[in-house]
């Protein structure tokens, strides 16, 4: 992930044209943005990416950037690319002379990236390319980003962080912004010969009780019904860290209906979704979905469908 530095006159449309990153897939990564059309000058904005080994040598991400009037390496390197990356590393991967950059050339631009120190930490599964600034030091990024200052040098050794310049690491926890759904992989068997489903295993929260496990921690992917059927404490005396069933429904499709889909997502119908938005947002046609689920109202706000979809 990128922490690119918003210069006064960039804003988000520039910024995802030069990392091939759509504006909602980077307002993902940005709660703080309240409007897409405008972000602050003098903000941070974080910018998704993959890191890779490059040549063997280094962790890095090669982006395609297409040369404006008047660019040379050491402006597409400050100002494009907001000291993300230097002069010299876009004048090492490409071949053009740099006082002779053509206007509207396509060139690459590298910027390294981290993915940790296991001897450091395993808490930490993304990581921010972060250009420091001269008004910066070790206890604003620290404060900033909520890693404390030691775990920071740690993973950023030799580094001065009141160099006003350079490139370190902060290390951030993986995030899911709340509102979003994330597919979540189980087998699907046959529970008491009755029906297809999957038993997960749960270790009681103090304060949990059925509903709360249901609707809360299982986020409406089971019902309390479920909880009493396959449990045997009663649902207002359940003791801490005790061990739950939690059953959730799944399905393996009906060839009579299709025989191309061999994956299906158990899927907690929520208010304001419907039949057309489901079927929009998975690319699916309408009667596809009323066909493997006879008989749903996809328009109730609650219960369970199953969206079909192509094993990867």
């Amino acid at each position: 992930m990128a922490s690119y530095y918003v210069w006064e006159g960039s804003n988000l449309t520039y910024i995802s044209n030069i990392f091939g990153q759509t504006i909602p897939e980077i307002l993902r990564y940005n709660p703080q943005v309240p409007n897409q059309d405008s972000v602050a000058s003098g903000t941070r904005v974080n910018i998704p990416f993959s890191c890779e080994c490059l040549n063997g040598d280094f962790l890095g991400h090669t982006f395609k950037y297409i040369t404006e009037i008047g660019d040379t390496y050491y402006k597409v390197a400050r100002v494009a690319f907001s000291n993300l990356t230097t002069e010299y590393w876009v004048q090492r991967v490409n071949t053009y002379d740099p006082t002779q950059v053509p206007d509207f050339a396509h060139i690459n631009v590298t910027v390294n990236c981290s993915c940790g120190d296991k001897h450091v930490s395993k808490d930490y599964g993304l990581f921010a390319t972060y250009p420091l600034r001269v008004d910066e030091n070790l206890s604003s990024v620290a404060t900033k980003s909520g890693v404390p200052a030691e775990l920071l040098l740690r993973f950023n050794p030799g580094s001065n962080f009141n160099a006003g310049s350079g490139l370190v690491f902060v290390p951030a926890k993986d995030f899911i912004l709340a509102g979003t759904r994330l597919n979540i992989p189980f087998s699907c068997g046959c529970i008491l010969g009755q029906f297809l489903g999957h038993q997960f295993v749960y270790k009681v929260r103090s304060g949990d009780f059925y509903q709360l496990i249901a609707q809360t921690r299982y986020s409406n992917l089971t019902t309390v019904e479920m909880m009493e059927k396959f449990n045997t404490y009663p649902a207002n005396n359940i003791p801490d860290n005790a061990q739950l069933n939690v059953t959730v429904n799944c399905s393996c499709g009906n060839s009579r209906v299709s025989s191309d889909y061999g994956l299906f997502i158990t899927y907690p119908l929520r208010p304001r979704e419907s039949l057309s938005s489901i079927a929009n947002e998975f690319r699916l046609p309408e009667p596809l979905l009323e066909s493997y689920n006879p008989g749903v109202n996809f328009g109730n706000g609650s219960g369970l469908v199953f969206i079909p979809g192509r094993d990867k």
